[in-house]
């Protein structure tokens, strides 16, 4: 019989992998339901183990699930609305 690797057993809850990938829950159950993350099932509930969970975080980093949005087009900044220059009583404009 082979014998488990400790980090094998480390096990997480759903809610603190979300936690730890700044993802909603929501998020995280579509990952899990896809097979994106690997998880196991102990009776009815649901578990992430570390390691899957370090396999799947270098596996992003490697670019092999890595999905980036398109960088949104940059607009020009907007006009400046500048006042117009003030006015002496003859009507001459006054530096600053």
């Amino acid at each position: 019989m082979r014998r488990a690797n400790p980090d094998d057993l480390q096990l997480l809850k759903p809610r603190e992998v979300a936690q730890l990938l700044s993802v909603s829950g929501r998020t995280l159950a579509t990952m899990l339901a896809s097979g994106e993350l690997p998880s196991v099932t102990v009776r009815r509930c649901r578990r992430i183990r570390r390691a899957d969970l370090a396999g799947y975080l270098n596996r992003q980093t490697e670019g092999e699930t890595l999905r980036l949005a398109p960088a949104a087009p940059r607009e020009p900044p907007a006009p400046v609305n500048e006042e117009p220059p003030l006015a002496s009583a003859d009507g001459e404009n006054v530096p600053f």
